[in-house]
């Protein structure tokens, strides 16, 4: 059996995390914030060619923004149901 991915390990941190919010809204309105935020972390890992994050690569950011927005797209379908 594999170990987690470091975007396993950070998404099991932020779905304890969203634990602490009680309403829908708060829990979708921190995911936009660590949405937004890992797509700056992302424009500034290409500007500096990686520099920014020693031994991230492109794909641990595509990877991790993914897999906050399946999360924020699933409390959404939720909150519409």
């Amino acid at each position: 059996m594999s170990e987690p991915s470091r975007t396993d390990r950070y998404m099991a941190r932020v779905e304890q995390h969203l634990l602490t919010f009680p309403r829908l809204s708060d829990k979708i309105g921190f995911l936009d914030t660590q949405i937004e935020r890992w797509d700056r972390e992302s424009e500034r890992f290409e500007e500096t060619e990686g520099r920014s994050h020693p031994g991230a690569t492109a794909f641990d950011f595509a990877e991790t923004t993914a897999a906050l927005c399946a999360l924020r797209g699933r409390l959404t379908q939720r909150s519409a149901a």
